[in-house]
């Protein structure tokens, strides 16, 4: 029997599971999901201790925190991401984003920043 042929070709870029924040994207926002605008911000401290808040447009809310200098899939850093998803789950319907999600801030993390004006 023979091995599977295996190809080289360009490694997939984008994030991984494990992220790190440096010091020039410290402006960058943790994401955990969006939901309906409306519900009430997770009480539950997110990943690296850090509180979770809501930013609303358009009717929908994304519930994020300041990204951490270092991201790494830490058992605590995992348990926190999930119980803020539970909390905002408990609520009403959440689209779940998947650990290590970083937005580059606030305007790009709102459904408003992608809209291209109508003619």
């Amino acid at each position: 029997m023979t091995a599977p042929a295996t190809t080289t070709g360009p490694t997939p870029t984008g994030p991984t599971p494990t992220a790190t924040a440096t010091a020039g994207t410290r402006k960058a926002l943790y994401v955990y999901g969006i939901t309906p605008a409306g519900v009430r911000a997770p009480r539950s401290p997110g990943v690296d201790g850090a509180r979770v808040r809501l930013l609303t447009d358009s009717g929908l809310s994304a519930a994020v925190s300041s990204a951490p200098v270092r991201l790494r899939p830490r058992r605590r850093d995992l348990m926190a991401h999930q119980a803020v998803l539970d909390e905002l789950a408990g609520q009403g319907p959440v689209l779940p984003m998947r650990f290590a999600v970083l937005s580059p801030g606030p305007t790009r993390c709102s459904p408003s920043s992608e809209r291209t004006p109508r003619t």
